[in-house]
């Protein structure tokens, strides 16, 4: 799979199917891993602007995103997941303290 870094407009619209696809617990486990690997590319591309919006859709999915790296399910999903979530600063703030309020 390949998706360039180059993001057009369409990126934003597909990375709302991608989130919306991610909180349905029916998606095949097979297909999950692909799902967050895209979902990770368009969070991470070159236009700015496109890649906010991108990474404010991904933020509407953090806790499928969560599930995935809590569920042990497919070690290369977790990794794209965890990958993800660190482009949101506050995910990395918040995990701090609650790991601290928890010890």
């Amino acid at each position: 799979m390949y998706i360039q870094s180059n993001l057009m407009a369409p990126a934003v619209a597909t990375a709302s199917m991608v989130a919306a696809a991610l909180a349905d617990p029916l998606i095949p486990l097979m297909w999950r891993r692909s799902l967050i690997q895209v979902l990770s590319a368009l969070c991470f591309g070159e236009q700015d602007d496109v890649t906010e919006a991108c990474q404010e859709t991904a933020r509407g999915c953090k806790w499928s995103l969560y599930e995935e790296i809590g569920s042990g399910r497919m070690i290369d999903a977790a990794a794209y997941a965890f990958e993800l979530l660190t482009a949101f600063p506050e995910e990395k703030e918040g995990s701090g303290s609650s790991r601290r309020g928890s010890g």
